[in-house]
């Protein structure tokens, strides 16, 4: 007897180890600011957040000993006497009235989710209860059942109720409201105010008649808790940016974090985003373009600012699709990192390439005929306007020059992780945007262009740190070239004309991609603070009616940049003229007159404000432009019938508009200065006419040879 006694005793001093983090911790994604986000259960299914004592109010741990354990500093985990009343009492009520647990065998019920009724049960918590005595303070015990303790409502630990009920911090509760909620633990489905405000003041009552009688609070204390009036608002928990918010819950989960999580999210920006993307779909719909995606990242820092993912996170048709993260076509969007490798290879930006008619080797001895988006070819053309303009066949020639494989290498540098395939996969139509990517991956390259060159991983919290290391992906010279061009209206003004959506009223730097049958369209730009990338399509990949990068994500790019901007760099408003980077060493590009040769600076000043097509402003009166007398075009083989149109253009004064568009005779329906046709073999005439003056009337022939390729998917993107 002697010896079981002794090993019963020698056995409370083995440690026990106390579960239950699970239940009272559950995720909450704060924004920058500390703003409540979304609020993750835990995986228990509970709110809750860990408080220590000092940052409980005092009312709180004074109230759960009065009610729950008034002997809990002088025992040692079971207090006898309290298991002698408890018995005492359900005898004499017949039935079970109490326990006579202490606070410390209440933690262990908590922390285990196990209640037991049995003898043995209740004595192998009892033993539990001595051996958490032997190893915690009585404090550190007070503190840990607070936090484990429900509360109602999906709730556990007092500041998750203080929040949810009375929407402060628990160190801010007042005596009344930390009586009312301790209260609430002995039945917390019942006891709650939303269940029942008479019997949640009935409990009050009660706490504060127990807090009295322990000598904790006076009489006039309890008068002025019970008269003090109580403001109940029941709210719904707070789901902001819904893709984001839901990006960070994996990442969290992955790395087992609980608890307040701060995050690099401006709320207000994120607000003003969302509403800018639902106005701007509105305007979109009727080009059926849906759905669009838009992120916003610090270049400095790589801190996530803003995150869309679509335009409705709670549709109920693929609204939780996230295309900040989803796999697409880029078109275009992937040039400037083809010209970077020509840029270190010894071209310059006033280098000329061939955009001309040109067949490519590709695999399995088939010719690749790569076009350009309007159809045309430019002659020899500097490195400088075939990226602005964003032409196809100079892009495929220099990915040809440098080889597809670096292509694909420096891709990869910069950030792009879904590029898994092998080079020749995705061949020289890699320049065209062959392979998918996201829009993270797409926005962050181009923040690395901004930085100097230096790559670095995005940052959606400042209490993670990446695993992965900044790395150098292209020289600072070849940033600061690349950027020159992608700033540069009049180098972009031939294709894409002048103050579109492209242009800001302050520095930026842009580019836009389209894909393959007009199913995807992009636009990436940066000014010195921050890079933003805008998607916009359809989920479920059908075509657009034909909307280019500028003509969709331009027009949401320009808006959710000039937020951006106005949130972010308001030094930038008016710094055309004196960029220089943040980082990565590069002075202001306009000290670099070296990156420009004397003939482009001249042609600049010589360059009037263009018109829709960059045309003299003392152009004639109705000349056409495109196709000239005599021309020849050819279909091509990637080219579908469905997509074979050629776009006519045409230079009119403004007195000369409205025009009239007809081929042999049939009348076709134009817009200003341009019309579109769809090719049909053989000999044709254009002609062209003034409709307030009749007399104006020009004619061009051209002939069309071939036929249109079988309808198949394009592999590359259109170019735009």
């Amino acid at each position: 007897m002697f010896l079981g006694a002794g090993a019963f005793y020698g056995s409370t001093y083995i440690p026990y180890e106390l579960g239950g983090d699970n239940i009272s911790k559950s995720l909450r994604i704060l924004d920058s600011n500390g703003l409540l986000l979304r609020e993750c259960l835990s995986p228990a299914g509970h709110r809750g957040s860990w408080r220590s004592l000092d940052q409980i109010s005092p009312f709180v741990p004074a109230g759960f000993v009065a009610v729950e354990d008034t002997r809990f500093f002088e025992h040692h985990g079971v207090d006898i006497r309290g298991i002698l009343r408890a018995l005492r009492d359900n005898i004499k009520a017949r039935r079970i009235v109490g326990g006579g647990s202490s606070i410390t065998q209440q933690m262990i019920e908590l922390s285990t989710g196990k209640h037991t009724r049995s003898f043995w049960g209740k004595f192998c918590e009892m033993h539990r209860a001595l051996r958490i005595e032997r190893q915690l303070s009585k404090l550190q015990i007070l503190e840990t059942y607070i936090n484990f303790v429900p509360f109602g409502n999906l709730t556990v630990g007092i500041e998750a109720a203080s929040q949810l009920y009375f929407h402060k911090p628990s160190s801010l509760l007042s005596l009344g409201e930390a009586a009312l909620l301790v209260g609430i633990p002995n039945a917390p489905s019942r006891n709650h105010p939303f269940a029942s405000l008479e019997r949640a003041k009935s409990r009050q009552r009660l706490v504060l008649q127990r807090m009295l009688k322990a000598g904790m609070v006076t009489e006039r204390d309890v008068e002025l808790a019970l008269a003090e009036p109580l403001k109940f608002e029941k709210e719904s928990m707070p789901f902001d940016a819904p893709h984001f918010t839901t990006f960070v819950a994996s990442r969290a989960a992955e790395l087992g974090l609980k608890g307040d999580l701060y995050t690099t999210l401006d709320r207000d920006l994120q607000i003003e985003t969302e509403r800018l993307v639902e106005s701007m779909l509105r305007t979109l719909k009727r080009w059926n373009v849906q759905q669009a995606a838009v992120v916003v990242i610090e270049n400095r820092t790589g801190n996530l600012l803003s995150w869309v993912g679509s335009k409705d996170f709670f549709h109920s048709e693929a609204g939780q699709v996230d295309m900040v993260l989803g796999l697409r076509q880029p078109g275009s969007a992937l040039k400037p990192f083809v010209y970077s490798l020509g840029l270190e290879q010894g071209f310059t930006a006033e280098s000329l390439l061939p955009d001309m008619e040109m067949t490519f080797e590709a695999q399995e001895g088939k010719g690749y005929n790569p076009l350009n988006y309007d159809l045309t070819y430019h002659g020899w053309v500097t490195l400088r306007r075939a990226l602005a303009c964003s032409y196809n066949i100079p892009a495929i020639w220099m990915t040809q020059q440098v080889g597809a494989s670096n292509v694909l290498s420096r891709l990869r540098q910069a950030g792009f992780r879904s590029l898994t395939r092998s080079v020749d996969y995705y061949g020289l139509a890699i320049a065209l945007g062959s392979g998918e990517v996201s829009l993270l991956e797409l926005a962050n390259a181009y923040r690395a262009i901004a930085n100097g060159g230096v790559w670095s991983p995005v940052r959606y919290s400042p209490q993670v740190e990446s695993k992965e290391e900044s790395v150098r992906i292209m020289l600072p010279e070849t940033a600061q070239v690349l950027t020159d061009i992608l700033a540069d209206p009049l180098a972009r003004s031939p294709a894409f004309g002048r103050f579109g959506p492209l242009e800001t009223e302050f520095f930026s730097a842009v580019k836009t991609g389209t894909s393959g049958h007009y199913r995807d369209n992009w636009t990436v730009g940066f000014t010195p603070q921050v890079t933003v990338g805008v998607w916009a399509g359809n989920f479920d990949g059908t075509p657009t009616d034909r909307v280019s990068g500028v003509k969709g994500a331009g027009q949401i790019w320009h808006q959710a940049l000039s937020l951006a901007n106005r949130h972010y760099d308001q030094s930038n408003a008016r710094q055309k003229e004196s960029f220089s980077f943040q980082s990565g060493g590069i002075a202001n590009a306009k000290q670099n007159s070296s990156l420009k040769s004397k003939k482009y600076k001249k042609e600049k000043q010589q360059m009037q404000d263009p018109g829709e097509w960059s045309l003299p402003q003392k152009a004639p009166s109705l000349q056409i432009l495109f196709p000239l007398d005599g021309a020849t075009l050819t279909f091509k083989a990637d080219q579908p019938a469905r997509y074979a149109n050629i776009l006519f253009r045409v230079s009119a004064s403004e007195d000369a508009l409205p025009l009239l568009y007809s081929v042999d005779g049939k009348a076709l329906e134009g817009e200003g200065s341009r019309c579109w046709w769809k090719m049909e073999a053989g000999q044709h005439r254009l002609r062209v006419e003034s409709r307030k003056h009749p007399e104006m009337i020009k004619e061009v022939e051209f002939e069309v040879f071939g036929k249109p390729a079988d309808e198949v998917g394009l592999k590359a993107g259109l170019g735009h």
